[in-house]
């Protein structure tokens, strides 16, 4: 709540100087109503931490707090509504003034909308009869909100709420040393499941056997199962294992789809039936383990179909589930001794729990000040891990007795709404943070439980909610980072997991489910998830308040429902506490998923979003009316791919900053003003999208943060563009793009010029570039010359070369002074004969090389430059893990001087994978012996792997001539087969190889 009101004050200062500075005086009487509004709502927001406390246990104090909710979030509407006339009149004037403009001339036009704010009294343009017409109408709707916001003032009175100094809160980031998952006062459980899961079946366990974990929430049920799933000696014991995240959500398709997944098979099948088999084809004569985790549906019949279709496997199979229901295990028939009962951990694991995360990076003396506190604080976790996780994360930021005792005596610990031991620390939690850290929470409330929530699409819709405001430091997406990591530390997000990615990375996490079920809570029923499951959906749309909803996320329903669900929002007119609003300007966020499309008419009834997301939702078009959406600032249409263009209205969405079309393979065309018109867009996202930019979008170069492609079309001159589309040079003052930027159509690019003009080594913040020459000239020259203007930053850590015809070395001169690089790919470069010296790269980890047809040989010139191939002291590929090589046609010898490879060469490799490699006739045996190869993959190259396989040849030929070089590596798949699965019996009956180390 006070979240809203602050920004509600940010508005209307923002309006204020806008309109005051730049078009003189405000309709009549309209500038007292605002001043009226900041001192009433300056005056309310010193005492909201008191009430939204005290609303826990009294009905009016929080009814008062949805009245101010609601108004708050009226004259937000109102004020965004003003502020979009202000930007598009000032677009107006501007229209068509920067079209065709170059980087100094723009910099000379923004440098005159600076003067115009700095001097307010510079000419401009007279009111039209239009615009008074609308000023008028929201100084009315202002003069009738602030009449609203009095009546709510005055009740205020009767509540006595005390002001309360504002926590001083400090955002706390992630150390890669606290194991957040790590088991504490569980080792003995741990041991008793990997022994039953273990073990061989006696006559009284026939076919699949059923486990249950059974316990309160945050008792860490899921967390002992995932270490259970994870143990390395569990994997090497069932040929498949299956992990299912259940949650109160039931549906038998979804499960089963879920299954199948994780079978790494084919979902494309929807049919219930149709799955049920698949699963039983995969999983029959098969020992696997499947994880059930938090079950809730307790009804045999429910279960029935999804337990048989497993029921073949071969026994030593287990099916080992997680819930808080007595009832569940009973459904599975486990017998008594095949449930764990969780019980409250020791005191004394508590407070390891407790204290590795409040007191790290602490002073010893600062630990000293509060350590005789630490008891008081392990008793109010009362044996639950998460309990002591969430207080280690509110105490990690106190380092004084007082706020500790403050903490240890809170009126929270006399919450009695919920019987889990773990709301009053997360209260606690809640309470402690700022009111736009709480608002940031709450949101996440709109995610079904166990979502997958990836950090930088939260972020931007935290942004689209306009929950980050950027500091003199930070701008609003490093606001968004601290604040995801600030909800990691407290453990109100859990499983974070980087993956790392070409030219980048991906974080995502999950929202613990009695985490989860307290941001419900605090949010009052404004967040809601509909899944696609058919009780679900018919018992949500009754208990649907659409006085109270603002954010709505819908997963998997066909378009007639969620066409159903919008008219039911936006079709009727409710009464608010100031005025009469059809619902359609109350949703703030709607969000549809795997679903139906929305017919064309539909679009008006979501007037107030901010976020929209229409995701893999069958879009055929976009109606012309999602123009008059003017709050929106976050729009989704990724993976719709029968969409074939976008309208130019979506061009009236002056406030929009984030246009994701992700995958759109039908989208031919893209609006012709979105330069002109979006000067907010941060975030374009047009991966595998054939439209080709128009030229207008150089004029966002001040604002766009993020460009996926940038295609280049044929012209005259040779440096692309031409017919409105863009050309190399365009991306000259693009200097804010980070993260991945993919250049295509370099091939077509004659001119050098050109391509310096793009001055991509400026583009400090591009974390990967990908440059494809294919779909023009083939002349060699001519693309050497491209390749040389190019040089990107050396602050690149990926880099990827596809289509390439630029003759017989790959080797332009900027390339070795990337030395940030981690990621190489080189692939269709079909006219190199030689590789350059990569393994001087110092920082480089992965490497893939396909589709290179003439190089025959790899040799020394590989691994070092000519200057240093003399020395014995440098080391080749220093940090190099994975190497692939892929299709290869007349790659012949592999050449590695023995005395040279033995330590000097790839010293920290993991993985070697090659494929189609025919002409290959020998792997370098240094490079196979590495103690630190863990995988090594041989596909479809002639004769190179069948020197390994044992049904090919008798054991031991095998144990003699080659098995020795290999058997210490851990997985070895030869032609799609896993040699240490499939050749089991062979490799144990020869002597001294039963095990991988050799």
């Amino acid at each position: 709540m006070a979240a809203i009101v602050s920004q509600v004050l940010s508005q209307l200062g923002s309006i204020v100087t806008e309109e005051l500075k730049q078009r003189g005086r405000l309709v009549v009487g309209a500038e007292q109503d605002v001043e009226k509004l900041t001192s009433t709502f300056t005056a309310i927001e010193a005492l909201l931490l008191d009430a939204e406390e005290r609303q826990l246990k009294s009905e009016s104090i929080e009814n008062w707090l949805k009245k101010l909710r609601d108004v708050s979030y009226e004259i937000d509407d109102v004020l965004d509504e003003w502020r979009t006339q202000i930007l598009k009149r000032r677009l107006e004037e501007d229209d068509g003034a920067t079209a065709g403009y170059n980087c100094l001339e723009l910099k000379l036009l923004q440098i005159s909308d600076v003067l115009k704010q700095v001097c307010p009294f510079l000419p401009t343009c007279c009111f039209s009869t239009d615009e008074i017409g609308l000023r008028y109408d929201i100084a009315s709707k202002i003069k009738s909100l602030n009449e609203s916001l009095e009546d709510i003032d005055k009740e205020k009175n009767m509540y006595n709420f005390a002001p309360r100094e504002t926590t001083s809160f400090s955002s706390l980031q992630t150390s890669p040393n606290i194991n957040f998952s790590e088991v504490r006062g569980r080792e003995e459980e741990l041991k008793e499941l990997q022994h039953k899961l273990l073990g061989d079946d006696q006559s009284d366990h026939p076919g699949v056997r059923s486990m249950s974990i059974q316990g309160p929430g945050g008792f860490g049920k899921t967390t002992l199962a995932k270490m259970l799933y994870n143990d390395e000696e569990v994997g090497a014991h069932f040929n498949k294992r299956i992990w299912i995240c259940v949650s109160d959500n039931f549906d038998p398709t979804t499960i089963a789809k879920a299954m199948l997944e994780s079978l790494n098979q084919s979902t494309s099948g929807s049919a219930l039936p149709y799955l049920l088999e698949q699963i039983d084809l995969h999983t029959r004569d098969k020992k696997f383990l499947l994880v059930l985790d938090d079950v809730w549906e307790d009804r045999r019949s429910r279960w029935e179909e999804i337990i048989t279709s497993v029921s073949r496997g071969l026994p030593g199979s287990r099916i080992l589930v997680t819930t808080r229901k007595e009832e569940v295990s009973l459904v599975f028939r486990c017998i008594e001794e095949d449930i764990l009962r969780m019980k409250k951990i020791s005191d004394d694991a508590c407070r390891a729990i407790f204290t590795r995360i409040a007191f790290y990076g602490w002073r010893a003396e600062d630990t000293e000040r509060v350590e005789n506190l630490c008891g008081k604080v392990v008793r109010k976790c009362f044996g639950s891990p998460l309990a002591a996780k969430v207080l280690g994360g509110v105490l990690h930021s106190k380092r004084t007795r007082r706020d500790w005792i403050r903490i240890l005596e809170s009126k929270m610990w006399q919450m009695k709404e919920g019987r889990e031991e773990v709301l009053a620390p997360l209260a606690l939690s809640y309470y402690d943070l700022s009111p736009a850290l709480r608002q940031c929470f709450q949101f996440c409330g709109v995610f079904p439980q166990d979502y997958q929530m990836e950090k930088d699409k939260l972020i931007r819709l935290w942004m689209s909610q306009g929950f980050l405001k950027p500091t003199m430091n930070q701008d609003a997406e490093q606001v968004g980072e601290e604040y995801f990591q600030t909800f990691v530390m407290r453990s109100f997000f859990q499983d974070s997991k980087t993956t790392k990615l070409w030219g980048g990375e991906k974080t995502c996490c999950k929202m613990h489910d009695l985490v989860h079920d307290f941001a419900r809570l605090t949010t009052k029923n404004e967040c809601i998830s509909i899944p696609n499951n058919q009780d679900t959906y018919s018992s949500s749309l009754p208990s649907i308040n659409h006085e109270v909803l603002r954010h709505l996320m819908v997963e998997g329903l066909s378009g007639e429902k969620i066409n159903g669900l919008i008219a039911s929002i936006g079709g009727s007119s409710r009464l608010s506490s100031s005025t009469t609003r059809s619902n359609d300007h109350y949703l703030r966020s709607f969000m549809a998923r795997n679903g139906g499309a929305i017919e064309p008419d539909l679009y008006t009834h979501l007037r107030g979003v901010r976020s929209l997301v229409l995701f893999d939702c069958g879009l055929r078009e976009i109606s012309s009316t999602i123009g008059q959406l003017i709050h929106l600032r976050h729009l989704d249409l990724s993976h719709n791919y029968k969409l074939k263009e976008l309208p130019e209205e979506i061009c009236e969405l002056c406030n929009l900053e984030t246009l994701l079309l992700i995958g759109n393979k039908s989208l031919e065309m893209l609006p012709g003003g979105m330069g002109n018109k979006l000067v907010k867009l941060k975030h374009l996202e047009n991966n595998h999208v054939p439209a080709v930019l128009p030229r207008s979008i150089v004029r966002l170069a001040n604002s766009l943060t993020r460009l996926s492609e940038f295609t280049i079309v044929v012209c005259k001159d040779g440096g692309g563009g031409g017919g409105g589309g863009t050309n190399v040079g365009d991306l000259e003052c693009m200097n804010k793009i980070r993260g991945l930027l993919t250049i295509t159509g370099l091939g077509k690019v004659t001119n050098c010029e050109e391509v310096k003009r793009a001055e991509l080594v400026k583009k400090r913040y591009i974390t990967g570039l990908c440059l494809d020459f294919g779909g023009g000239t083939e002349e060699e020259e001519e693309q050497q010359q491209v390749m040389e203007a190019i040089r990107p930053s050396s602050n690149l850590e990926g880099l990827c070369v596809t289509n390439y015809k630029g003759g017989s070395l790959l080797f332009p001169s900027w390339l070795m002074s990337l030395c940030n690089l981690t990621t190489i790919t080189f692939n269709g470069c079909d006219r190199v004969e030689r590789l350059p010296p990569l393994g001087a790269l110092p920082s480089l980890e992965e490497l893939y090389l396909g589709d290179m047809d003439k190089v025959n040989k790899v040799g020394l010139e590989f691994l070092f430059e000519a200057a240093a191939s003399a020395k014995r002291d440098i080391i080749a590929f220093p940090k190099l893990t994975r190497l692939e090589f892929t299709r290869m046609a007349s790659w012949r010898v592999w050449e590695l001087e023995e005395k040279t490879a033995a330590a000097a060469v790839m010293p920290r490799l993991r993985r070697l994978e090659l494929e189609d490699c025919e002409e290959l006739e020998k792997l370098a045996d240094v490079i196979l012996r590495k103690p630190t190869l863990e995988r090594l993959v041989i596909n479809y190259s002639g004769g190179l792997g069948a020197g390994y396989r044992f049904d090919r040849l008798d054991p031991k030929m095998v144990s003699r001539a080659v098995w020795d070089k290999i058997c210490h590596i851990p997985t070895i798949l030869l032609d799609d087969t896993d040699i240490r699965t499939t050749f089991k019996s062979e490799i144990e009956s020869m002597s001294g190889i039963g095990k991988h180390g050799g």
